[in-house]
């Protein structure tokens, strides 16, 4: 068959356009597309060929969009009118931790997957070995199973890259293991343009997302670089320490690092538990529960050095149990689900506790646990020595001979008017010198003297 000059030219223009199509709209740059379109249907008007830019490729398909947000008051999003204070993310604690690449993994799915899922915020412990930089998490600065960095870096730049996440923003935590010269510049390069550079915590996301800047880059080194784009740790975090026994009932509050009680700072809760110090899939189902998760937010808020809710929360897991749920509470600024339970309800630690709307102790009155903190016996409340006697609020507990058992306080002592028995109830008497023991009494009924 004999191909004509036009059928040619045609060909080779849809080849080049759709080539310039492909990669403008991985960079979201629609009007090029529009525009190589219209040139196409031009050309092939001149030439007579009937075409469409409908024929090219669907401007309006599920992957496109328009251009990026270049004006402030253009974003859309959930991180446009929110600072570092005052937005809230989940983070993956190894976020790189996964089966296919550690002998103890963290999380189930590799950081693209975490991402599409809402995680926001990435935990990577760096090793740098001879300038190559690789991923892994040992007790030491020696790699067992290494995975290169920037196969992390692309999974999480490839969704970003996307329409529907343009406005999202990511942090990014770095543990450096082992550096070299050089180490962070290494770190922050394959991010591109996407990191935020001279960051102001005080400013709202938006300002940085209209310059395409969506990465905020934190390392616990002592290095603060804003025109690379890199933060030291401890002056935009604040939180709490990390080594948490699955056989305990709530997290290490005790302060780890970052400013306290500042305003701009975000608040960091690590909310993650092991098991003979790994991690343990089984117990992160249950610690990421929205009753768990807000139980200990709430706890959290009440630290001196912390002063407010956590705005960013670290898991392991985070496919276990159901994260999703908190997150919609905490954002919409609701510190409880809504249906915990009130004070004195009767709970079992490690399960039905973490629904007490405060915390929860042993309440020697019912012998269980309970929501709340027990109020205590007042004076004459009967009691058991060992148990509920400890509630009195004397602090003290007799034998009452007018209840016939032991209650807390000392009983007052019995006036003229009271029968007693002698050698027994007659020792509550006010004068035990004077009783009145008649002889129908048997010499054991008596009465208290005056």
């Amino acid at each position: 068959m004999k191909v004509g000059p036009r059928v040619v030219v045609v060909v080779v223009v849809v080849v080049v356009v759709v080539v310039v199509v492909v990669v403008a709209k991985r960079k979201q740059k629609m009007k090029l597309v529009r525009n190589s379109a219209m040139a196409l249907v031009s050309l092939c008007c001149m030439l007579g060929v009937p075409f469409t830019t409908a024929s090219v490729i669907n401007l309006e398909d599920e992957g496109s969009c328009s251009e990026p947000s270049w004006n402030v008051a253009e974003c859309d999003g959930y991180f446009c009118d929110k600072t570092l204070s005052t937005m809230f993310l989940f983070m993956t604690h190894n976020s790189y931790a996964t089966p296919d690449r550690v002998w103890a993994e963290n999380q189930n799915f590799g950081e693209g997957d975490q991402f599409e899922a809402g995680i926001r915020g990435f935990n990577f412990d760096i090793y740098d070995i001879d300038g190559e930089l690789s991923l892994d998490h040992t007790p030491n600065d020696e790699v067992w199973t290494p995975a290169p960095y920037i196969d992390s870096v692309n999974q999480i730049l490839e969704k970003m890259e996307e329409c529907k996440y343009r406005d999202e923003i990511v942090v990014v935590e770095f543990e450096v293991k082992k550096s070299g010269e050089g180490t962070h510049e290494l770190a922050a390069e394959p991010w591109g343009d996407k990191v935020i550079t001279n960051f102001n915590s005080s400013k709202p996301f938006s300002h940085y997302i209209a310059k395409g800047q969506r990465v905020l880059l934190l390392t616990n080194k002592n290095i603060n670089i804003p025109s690379m784009g890199m933060y030291r740790r401890s002056d935009y975090v604040t939180q709490n320490e990390y080594e948490w026994s699955c056989e305990q009932n709530t997290p290490d509050f005790s302060y780890r690092e970052g400013p306290k009680n500042d305003p701009n700072s975000a608040k960091m809760m690590n909310h993650f538990c092991s098991t003979f110090k790994f991690p343990d899939e089984m117990e992160s189902g249950k610690m990421n529960d929205k009753y768990v998760i807000l139980h200990n937010s709430r706890l959290f808020a009440k630290q001196r050095e912390y002063g407010s809710f956590p705005n960013i929360v670290a898991v392991d897991f985070y496919d276990k149990g159901n994260i999703w749920p908190a997150q919609d509470l905490i954002r919409k600024g609701q510190q409880y689900v809504g249906d915990e339970f009130v004070d004195g309800t009767v709970c079992t630690i490690g399960t039905s506790c973490w629904k007490c709307q405060g915390e929860y102790s042993f309440w020697t009155s019912k012998s269980v646990m309970a929501c709340g903190a027990e109020s205590c016996l007042s004076e004459g409340t009967i009691c058991a020595k060992t148990t509920t006697c400890n509630s009195c609020c004397s602090k003290t507990h007799k034998f009452w001979y007018s209840k016939s058992t032991t209650a807390c306080g000392a009983e007052p002592c019995w006036d003229s008017s009271k029968t007693c028995g002698r050698w027994t109830s007659c020792n509550a008497c006010c004068n035990t010198d004077d009783l009145k023991c008649p002889w129908w009494g048997f010499g054991f009924g008596c009465t208290c003297g005056e």
